[in-house]
């Protein structure tokens, strides 16, 4: 089988952050920008001064970590016999999905069945707060093997053009534990000045993410299958591609090796349209050091096909400084009220040995 690319110029995805500072007691301000902003330009802080945005305070006890993917902010909590819970903020352009939606994510990441609409005024409660209305839901996952059951407690903000996830993932007795502190860490979050001189995620601050292939954390990790059936996708992978576990977020995983280099190939799904096309090439263009591109110009940077009743927008960027000779191959493909990624990231050279195999890649996903 075999594809080839018949744009000029294809575009592609790179996504990190940088990491949050660590102190008792941190106050991280994320300013906001209109429509679908970028990562970079969500977390973009100066370092000193006082300037207008979502700012929140950490609760004193948690530690804060580095952020990685779509986190503006990371942080662990603490719980009984040492154990801590995961808790992370995210925001993303575009709506982020719906109640139903956000709910059977969830769901999903803790083995769940996903539910009806009808039975979601048990599934959600509400906090209001300086920043406005949050949506709540509080979910346990099953025992397993002998493991304490996992839960989640979620919150997501709606903002015009953007929406922010809270979530605190862990043991269920830790969960518990922090449950009355994670409600005051949402109260604290809102709109307007943070005081001059405290700690911010920062633009290529302390160290982005070291891998950079996966999109949003956990937070946007499943797409909810459909009742009836599955949500999902299938797909033929050339010999040399070497299979690697999936996770939570990658719904597929190849390496690939040319001597002593070496690529990486990553499937990952995530609800709604992740924030549409120009904000989200922008968004990986700023992350290779390019500069962002009108609503016009995406013609120029995308190639668009259709295979097996998919239609595919195919995208390819040469890295600048500081991301040397990397380069990403990419397309995405809506599907069943979610987006599709297909991502090849590696030395440019072996890129673009790869890319009539990534092409004809494409031409075999299909429906399963």
């Amino acid at each position: 089988m075999s594809a080839r690319c018949r744009s000029s110029a294809c575009a592609g995805l790179v996504l990190a952050l940088a990491g949050c500072s660590d102190k008792d007691i941190a106050s991280y301000r994320v300013p906001k920008e209109p429509g679908a902003a970028s990562p970079a330009a969500l977390v973009a802080a100066s370092a000193t001064g006082a300037q207008p945005g979502l700012h929140w305070e950490a609760p004193p006890g948690w530690q804060a970590q580095e952020a990685s993917g779509l986190r503006a902010a990371s942080f662990l909590a603490p719980g009984p016999g040492g154990a801590t819970a995961d808790v992370s903020v995210v925001t993303f352009g575009g709506p982020g999905g719906d109640t139903l939606a956000n709910i059977n994510r969830w769901r999903g990441q803790l083995k769940l069945a996903p539910i009806s609409a009808g039975e979601l005024p048990s599934q959600v409660s509400a906090l209001e707060g300086p920043a406005g209305h949050f949506s709540i839901a509080d979910i346990r996952g099953e025992p397993a093997q002998g493991k304490a059951a996992v839960r989640i407690l979620g919150a997501w903000l709606v903002e015009p053009g953007q929406v922010w996830f809270f979530k605190m993932m862990g043991p269920e007795d830790v969960v518990e534990a922090q449950k009355d502190v994670f409600y005051g860490f949402l109260r604290s979050v809102a709109q307007g000045t943070a005081a001059a001189g405290t700690a911010r995620a920062e633009p290529g601050g302390a160290k982005a993410a070291a891998n950079t292939n996966d999109l949003p954390h956990a937070n946007f990790a499943v797409v909810p299958t459909k009742e009836g059936g599955e949500n999902t996708l299938r797909w033929e992978a050339p010999a040399d591609w070497k299979p690697k576990p999936a996770t939570a977020i990658r719904k597929g995983s190849f390496s690939i090796t040319r001597g002593a280099e070496a690529a990486d190939m990553s499937i990952t799904a995530f609800p709604g349209d992740v924030g549409g096309l120009s904000a989200n090439v922008n968004r990986w263009r700023s992350q290779v050091g390019l500069p962002a591109l009108d609503d016009s110009a995406m013609g120029t940077v995308t190639e668009v096909f259709d295979a097996n009743g998919l239609h595919f927008t195919m995208v390819d960027f040469a890295g600048t400084e500081p991301s040397g000779q990397q380069r990403i191959l990419a397309a995405f493909a809506p599907w069943q009220g979610g987006t599709w990624f297909f991502k090849l990231t590696g030395p440019a050279a072996l890129v673009e040995d790869e890319k009539p195999a990534f092409a004809a890649f494409l031409k075999t996903v299909r429906p399963k």
